[in-house]
């Protein structure tokens, strides 16, 4: 069942869908945007992505108008705001299109003030809709957190994530309750998504052909291993270029893998009483609109996301992330601008390296740093040149020789005055999967290079 609250009008219809965000709006953008020569020939006009190449999602300059603070400009963006919607009716016109669509989760980053100038200039355009896909909470916090794991770097475990964050779904949903009365509710079903949008748009769903994209999965989750490699890497480089990288792909490499999802009793509790006065208004609008999760709640609790893993990540390495053939290392696209300057190249042997010393390092905060620093600065090996040997690597010997990373003492500095004289360990093997200490000692020292 979907609940429609609006007002009859001769006026072009338009319907906004806001989100929010990890409610099946990559799928729904996806079809919309592979639809929209149809949906043009049947009077309805989506306007093309503004990212074509990121996203499917259209209306991104309305989004950022709308997005700004209070700034003393309000006066010269509700100009460009009304020009933006008057450039919208028109195009309606212009397409003899009796409907216009727009889908953008950012439409949940305005604030509740911009709300209220957006539906007052609206109002004398367009019979309008504000669309929101109503996910359970316990669902949208876990997704939320591990597109936060995939796209930001995020590594802090979902319990504290969601205790801070879980007012979140309630400011987005009051938001617009807040504001609109002309509002369409849609349940979330991962299985009926596309016939359900296609319902609300009043669309054949025989004409344009629905059942193929039931269910098809456009922007996945993670599965256990692939979610305990990024909290690891990403405690360590807390670089989002990276974490996107990595979970490109993994995706990419697995895209019908098996997500994982952990629940469990206490998180659940504090996620129910948190989100309990906005589900009653939600409820009030469209009966049963929150849909139970379908996963069983798991009283076993753990440590931690990160233990009791290093095989399996050797094994995603060398079977599922190794291609030599068409793959090449992993990096960050220097041409690419949102990515920084201090971004590293990750290739498959370090990740494995780095990924086991979070384990075996006592994790805090300024030995990580340490790792962090020689990961992001230029080398400064060819400072030393004559000091050192030819391929000494500060990342290396830091792996390599844990103690010197649980000391806080500098790579270089530690090398020249204790570890040459000591004989460490100060590079990894260039061939096969990487070594530790204990491997090289079980062959004979023949994996890596010695001082």
């Amino acid at each position: 069942m979907i609940v429609i609250l609006k007002q009859p009008s001769d006026k072009p219809k338009l319907i906004v869908h806001v989100g929010p965000g990890k409610t099946g709006t990559s799928a729904i953008q996806k079809w919309l945007s592979d639809s929209r020569d149809q949906l043009r020939t049947d009077g309805y006009l989506y306007p093309d992505p503004d990212r074509p190449a990121y996203f499917d999602a259209n209306g991104d300059l309305l989004c950022e108008l709308l997005a700004t603070a209070p700034n003393g400009t309000e006066s010269l963006i509700e100009e460009r705001l009304i020009l933006v919607l008057n450039e919208m009716a028109a195009a309606a016109h212009i397409n003899a299109c009796h409907t216009v669509i727009l889908s953008n989760e950012l439409f949940c980053n305005t604030p509740r003030p911009n709300l209220e100038v957006l539906k007052r200039h609206l109002a004398p355009l367009f019979d309008f809709s504000i669309l929101m896909v109503v996910r359970d909470p316990w669902s949208w916090m876990w997704s939320s957190w591990v597109q936060g794991v995939k796209r930001s770097a995020l590594y802090e475990e979902f319990s504290s994530y969601a205790a801070r964050d879980i007012r979140i779904y309630s400011s987005v949903y009051e938001n617009f309750l807040d504001v609109f009365s002309n509002i369409i509710l849609m349940p979330y079903s991962k299985s009926n998504l596309i016939k359900d949008i296609s319902q609300v748009l009043g669309l054949d769903s025989l004409k344009y052909d629905v059942e193929p994209w039931q269910g098809r999965i456009v922007n996945r989750s993670l599965t256990q291993e692939e979610l305990e490699i990024l909290l690891c890497v990403n405690a360590i480089c807390r670089e989002p270029a990276v974490s996107k990288i990595l979970s490109d792909y993994m995706i990419e490499r697995r895209p019908n893998a098996e997500v994982f999802v952990e629940r469990n009793p206490e998180v659940d509790e504090l996620i129910t009483k948190a989100v309990a006065d906005v589900i009653a208004r939600l409820e009030a609008i469209l009966p049963n609109a929150v849909r139970p999760p379908r996963m069983p709640i798991d009283g076993k609790r753990r440590s931690s996301m990160i233990a009791g893993f290093v095989a399996k990540v050797r094994a995603i390495l060398r079977g599922n992330l190794r291609d030599k053939a068409h793959d090449p290392v992993l990096t960050a696209d220097p041409s690419n601008a949102e990515v920084s300057k201090r971004t590293m190249s990750l290739d498959l042997e370090l990740l494995s390296l780095l990924v086991s010393t979070v384990r075996s390092v006592d994790s805090s905060e300024n030995h990580l740093a340490l790792l962090r620093k020689m990961l992001q600065e230029p080398p400064e090996e060819a400072r030393y040149e004559g000091h050192l040997p030819a391929d000494f690597s500060s990342v290396d010997y830091l792996i390599l020789n844990q103690d010197v990373l649980r000391g806080g003492s500098h790579p270089i500095a530690h090398y020249l005055n204790y570890g040459m004289a000591e004989g460490r360990v100060y590079r990894r093997c260039t061939t096969g999967m990487p070594r530790t200490v204990d491997d090289v000692a079980d062959d004979g020292g023949n994996a890596v290079n010695r001082g």
